[in-house]
């Protein structure tokens, strides 16, 4: 089973992420192809929806910084797509609408939203609107 598949998609490893800092892989290097200069819309890599949108309110260096301390993309609350993400802050497990397991819910020791995601299950391309209705 491909990676992708089993992190995203199968529920017997919902605990478990893809390895750490992946996003950095020289086949990846996920900050190297994306514009500075805009917000970069992450889409679920099943079906197709919006998830996160980054960086918003906050400057591309401080999203990169961020991302890079924890090892996996990290998003903030006015950076989801919240009809779209579903948080279960009991385990911590962090959802799309249409099931893809995305990740964690890690909010920082101050108390502050901070959702740690799978690259590979967020790096879809947008629905067509067919799919969707």
């Amino acid at each position: 089973m491909p990676l992708a598949e089993a992190v995203c998609c199968d529920s017997r490893n919902l605990p478990f992420a893809e390895p750490q800092f992946l996003f950095e892989a020289p086949d990846i290097n996920l900050f190297d192809k994306l514009d500075k200069t805009k917000v970069t819309t992450f889409y679920d890599s099943v079906c197709g929806v919006p998830l996160f949108k980054a960086p918003f309110n906050r400057t591309f260096d401080a999203w990169k910084a961020e991302t890079e301390e924890h090892g996996w993309p990290s998003f903030r609350t006015p950076e989801i797509f919240s009809e779209n993400v579903i948080v279960d802050k009991d385990t911590g497990y962090v959802t799309s609408s249409c099931g893809t397991h995305l990740g964690t819910y890690l909010p920082d020791v101050d108390g502050a939203p901070r959702y740690c995601i799978d690259l590979s299950c967020i790096a879809g391309n947008e629905a067509s609107m067919s799919f969707l209705q």
